[in-house]
């Protein structure tokens, strides 16, 4: 991952991103501008496209930006939900 200013580090499809994932570098570049929540949408969304590339997944672009769409704005959400749902199960059952 790296945090960077240069305008072709961040250019895809005719427009400049806030994050970009470079399938073919491995490599995730990040607006050095971003910070506090919207950091972390961006970082979670990018993270989703490297995870869908390093697994071989193949799918429409609209269809992958809505995956990682999805995913940028919810995973917390399904996270916190998992961890009280597990911390409400019998001892025999927890992790």
């Amino acid at each position: 991952m790296k945090f960077t200013d240069r305008v072709d580090d961040l250019y895809l499809d005719g427009y400049v991103r806030l994050g970009v994932t470079d399938r073919n570098t491995h490599t995730i570049y990040l607006d050095e501008n971003l910070n506090g929540g919207m950091l972390k949408k961006v970082l979670l969304h990018e993270l989703t496209h490297a995870w869908i590339f390093s697994y071989g997944y193949e799918m429409d672009v609209e269809a992958e930006e809505f995956l990682c769409s999805f995913v940028d704005s919810h995973a917390e959400e399904i996270f916190d939900k998992a961890d009280v749902l597990l911390s409400e199960m019998p001892q025999n059952r927890a992790f």
